[in-house]
């Protein structure tokens, strides 16, 4: 069962580590719109929830399958009443 989608952007860096605690990269892709763009921390860039899923659902399986992804600080900057830039240590 995927995780519940956030309403609140500050929100979703703890639903990223719930996806990533699943072990199943399609929660993590559930969280994206069908034609997101995101960019791995090794700068890999994937469009669409398929391609999002694919590579994290290997990792997680993987060399990631011990890992565990605690989001630490947060900010939001709303950008206007549908978008917001969400960084997250």
């Amino acid at each position: 069962m995927a995780a519940p989608i956030p309403t609140e952007p500050q929100d979703f860096p703890a639903a990223f580590a719930r996806a990533w605690a699943s072990r199943e990269g399609a929660q993590i892709a559930a969280l994206f719109t069908e034609d997101a763009d995101f960019v791995n921390v090794t700068g890999l860039w994937w469009t669409g929830r398929d391609a999002i899923a694919k590579p994290h659902d290997y990792a997680l399986k993987s060399f990631f399958a011990d890992t565990e992804l605690r989001p630490g600080r947060i900010e939001t900057r709303l950008l206007g009443p549908d978008h917001a830039v969400v960084r997250c240590r």
